[in-house]
């Protein structure tokens, strides 16, 4: 059974949304957009809403546009690290919003203490990571959601923020796992094959990394992975600023791991006792697709699409893995600046 609150801008419940149609998508780093419909005019813009799944909440948006035609109202707008994205990380750290400072440190909990900054007045529960990752990084001129997108790049996790009751916000961060020895994902049987793209255009096996400096004295990081058996291809990561050496290979580092992914694969899941979305593996896990032609495809879970339907979530989920150019990263970096489409 699914339930949607309302919470107005300053976190206090509002109202409970009766839904009859709609769909959100969940990524590892971007946020996204939704869309909910209704026959009730319940929602303002800058309200937020909390998806709940049988009292879990699975999802938490700030609504941008109201529409009502015909008696329906529909809801628009984007998940809530959209917010993060609207504010400087120097000006919530409440330094020189051109300090080139260095923010360091426990990965999980400066993203708690930065999201505690964002909403002053919210309660922040946060459960304690299982393993204890570093940070480290200038947040000159980034935005929260900027400098948090490095963090979860550089130390392999995602995080969800959902509102979940009065001035109260719990974080759900978790690790990536590797599961592809144990989750095989089985064409026609734990899912229905979509789109597949393979792109190697893009995928490198070496990167230059290239901070400031002139000719000689160019302060530069390198990565080769490069097997004996390749053809050396390599990426240019112009970052032209007065960094430290440790901070450059962090962010040369952190850019490699985006283009190591060469699939991009659709798949639509069915309602199954083998390998189950949610129970067996979950976004940020690596697993094993077995493709239509027999080949086996290692690859991580990086979004899944949730439809709506007559107030009942939909038992089938649209996942997507990978996270090449022209996947649904790119378009939802498309959608920022326009809006729901």
């Amino acid at each position: 059974m699914i339930t949607c609150i309302v919470f107005d801008k300053a976190l206090n419940q509002k109202d409970i949304l009766d839904i009859s149609a709609g769909q959100f998508t969940t990524h590892i780093w971007e946020y996204v957009t939704f869309e909910l419909k209704s026959n009730f005019n319940k929602v303002a813009t800058e309200d937020f809403i909390t998806i709940l799944d049988d009292k879990k909440p699975i999802f938490s948006g700030v609504v941008k546009q109201t529409q009502e035609d015909q008696g329906v109202f529909t809801y628009s707008g984007f998940d809530i690290k959209y917010l993060l994205d609207r504010v400087q990380m120097n000006y919530l750290l409440k330094r020189s919003l051109v300090s080139t400072a260095v923010y360091s440190g426990n990965s999980f909990s400066i993203l708690k203490n930065t999201i505690a900054l964002v909403f002053p007045t919210a309660t922040i529960v946060m459960p304690a990571g299982e393993k204890t990752t570093t940070f480290s990084l200038s947040p000159r001129l980034q935005t929260a959601f900027s400098f948090h997108r490095a963090n979860c790049v550089s130390n392999d996790f995602t995080y969800q923020i959902f509102v979940v009751s009065n001035k109260r916000i719990i974080v759900d961060a978790k690790y990536f796992r590797d599961l592809r020895q144990s989750v095989v994902l089985l064409t026609d049987i734990t899912h229905d094959q979509g789109e597949v793209i393979k792109n190697t255009k893009e995928a490198y096996n070496q990167i230059l990394g290239l901070g400031a400096g002139e000719e000689n004295n160019r302060d530069s990081h390198f990565i080769d992975n490069k097997a004996i058996t390749d053809y050396a291809s390599c990426y240019v990561y112009d970052i032209r600023e007065t960094i430290t050496k440790a901070e450059l290979a962090q962010r040369t580092i952190a850019k490699f791991k985006e283009l190591q992914f060469e699939y991009t694969v659709k798949f639509t899941t069915f309602d199954n006792h083998i390998a189950q979305l949610g129970v067996d593996y979950s976004l940020g896990d690596y697993v094993t697709f077995k493709m239509k032609d027999g080949s086996n495809v290692d690859d991580l879970i990086s979004a899944y699409a949730i439809t709506i339907d007559k107030g009942v979530i939909s038992p089938k989920y649209e996942l997507i893995s990978g996270i090449k150019k022209g996947s649904l990263t790119s378009k939802l970096r498309d959608l920022k600046e326009g809006g729901y489409k």
